[in-house]
């Protein structure tokens, strides 16, 4: 008995001990987790005291950065290599450069940077300079009176001549006008002293383009685009003029601008601010779609015309402006029948009967003009936004012959002869082609950025006068193209000699086709069958010889 009480007791205590052993490594494994715990507080918030410490080093660094663009990719390249070479050394340093970097971006909320490239001219040479240059400037006389684009001038000096931030619009659309004055006006001897200086004035306008394309919310946003969109038609980079017509497009859409009744105006001015505005760019975009090959203006156009258009000279009442619109929009129909995916392209037959309408209508619509404007294959003119009419007009004759060759697979100059029932009322393209040539013998001397304008279209004439030669080298009218395509050359050739401008290439490239017209005059096919190997085949025995052939344009 005394055994089992003493055994019983010892089992008690030795329960007791092994109990408050646990305890003891409990109350120790907690100590040492608390201890770690402080040590990691202690660690983080001096990582915050040296994070606090470096941040005005950062922040100065940055600013100097932000202050010298120039230097931007060279200083974060620097930059990023110091970070990585921080963050392999030291680890437990990349929450403090992230939060650095978060705190930065917070920081920076500002807008996107304006750049002033070059200050304004002194007030008084600008204002005699923009009323001269708008007297030659017709496409821009649509949208800026001299008294709408003195007010810009006052308005903008009264602000500073340097000020981009008051009104940035004016700012954007007065250094596109000045920008374009400079290009119109400059004597083409001049071009590579003067083109610079335009250049920084079209910067100006351009630095203020992302934000006038993201906040464009009234009319003078379009108005500034389109500027900025006449300087660039009038020089070789077709893609810039596009991206800013295509903009400016956009915009009248975003403020229902092509929705004349929801314009909300009972100004009568106003309201034909915006019919102008509208068909400017409207005109622009259907010329665009011919000659870049582009997708024409598909919505209807609920937007009367203009009314109070462009006096062509001060004893004529011709609004050009509102015949040009009318012909955009036949323009955009004879675009959307070249698209693959219309419904008329699955079917010959309606396909032929609408290209016979629009064919039609370009017959009424020639017509219908005033005589002194009409196109006819005689025409005179010395006017050059008429010039500019007649060859839109005679650029959608071709593309009609073009689409009807197309379906009966012959080419546009054999389409009368090949499809005698197919009555056409417009002229045939070999017609249209001298005519078009003709056009340039009425110009006087013209700015440079002039002639990029229009030259697109006496060179097309010249092919299709090339293409008639090579597909009937023994037909009655081949002398008389071989030469017209001669005075095409001519004219580059004198335009070059008295200018004293650099359009080798291009002589060179029209040269080249004078010479293969003359070839195939004096050699004519012996074949009967005339057909693209005929044709191939008189090429290649041309260019035998020849090691290369230049087709650089400008």
């Amino acid at each position: 008995m005394e055994i089992q009480d003493t055994q019983a007791v010892g089992d008690g205590t030795s329960r007791r001990t092994g109990n408050d052993e646990m305890s003891l490594w409990r109350a120790e494994r907690k100590r040492a987790w608390q201890k770690q715990y402080i040590q990691t507080l202690e660690q983080r918030l001096k990582n915050v005291e040296v994070a606090l410490q470096v941040s005005p080093t950062v922040n100065e660094d940055l600013s100097q950065v932000s202050a010298d663009p120039r230097h931007s990719h060279e200083t974060s390249n620097s930059h990023g290599t110091t970070m990585a070479d921080r963050t392999r050394s030291l680890p437990s340093r990349w929450p403090e450069e992230i939060t650095r970097n978060i705190f930065q971006a917070q920081k920076n909320k500002s807008n996107l940077e304006r750049t002033v490239f070059v200050p304004l001219p002194p007030k008084e040479h600008i204002l005699h300079f923009i009323s001269s240059a708008l007297e030659d400037m017709y496409e821009v006389q649509s949208l800026f009176s001299t008294d709408d684009v003195l007010k810009l001038v006052n308005d903008q000096y009264s602000a500073g001549s340097s000020n981009c931030h008051a009104n940035p619009t004016r700012w954007a659309t007065l250094n596109a006008l000045i920008a374009t004055g400079i290009h119109w006006k400059a004597d083409n001897k001049a071009i590579e002293e003067l083109f610079p200086v335009s250049w920084a004035y079209f910067k100006n306008a351009f630095a203020i383009f992302p934000e006038i394309v993201m906040n464009s919310d009234g009319i003078d946003s379009c108005q500034a685009m389109i500027a900025m969109a006449f300087l660039m038609r009038g020089t070789a980079d077709a893609r810039a003029f596009t991206v800013l017509l295509s903009a400016a497009a956009h915009a009248i859409h975003c403020i229902s601008l092509n929705l004349e009744d929801l314009c909300g105006s009972s100004d009568l001015i106003d309201i034909e601010r915006r019919r102008r505005s509208f068909w400017t760019i409207y005109v622009l975009r259907c010329n665009a779609s011919l000659n870049f090959d582009l997708p024409a203006p598909s919505d209807e156009v609920s937007v009367e015309l203009p009314s109070q258009g462009l006096a062509i000279d001060t004893s004529s009442s011709t609004h050009l402006l509102r015949h040009m619109s009318t012909l955009a929009l036949i323009q955009s129909r004879i675009s959307r029948c070249f698209c693959p995916g219309s419904s008329l392209s699955k079917s010959i037959d309606k396909m032929t009967q609408a290209l016979a309408e629009l064919d039609k209508d370009l017959e009424s619509w020639r017509t219908g003009l005033p005589s002194e404007v009409q196109p006819t294959a005689l025409a005179q003119v010395d006017n050059l936004g008429i010039i500019q009419l007649h060859f839109a007009y005679y650029a959608s004759t071709w593309k009609i012959y073009t689409a009807i060759g197309k379906i009966f697979n012959v080419p546009l100059t054999l389409i009368e002869r090949e499809q005698p029932n197919l009555h056409l009322s417009t002229l045939i393209p070999t017609h249209s082609a001298r005519a078009t040539i003709s056009l340039l013998q009425g110009l006087s001397s013209q700015p440079l950025a002039s002639l990029w304008q229009i030259i697109c279209y006496p060179t097309c004439a010249v092919l299709i006068l090339l293409t008639a030669v090579l597909h009937n080298p023994a037909d009655s009218e081949v002398a008389m193209n071989l030469t017209w395509i001669g005075k095409f050359v001519g004219f580059l050739k004198s335009f070059q000699d008295q200018e004293g401008c650099d359009l080798k290439g291009l002589i060179s490239f029209c040269s080249e086709l004078y010479d293969i017209a003359s070839f195939a005059q004096h050699n004519p096919a012996e074949q009967k069958d005339e057909n693209e190997n005929e044709t191939a085949g008189l090429w290649q025995q041309y260019t035998v010889g020849h090691n290369s052939t230049t087709r650089e344009r400008f």
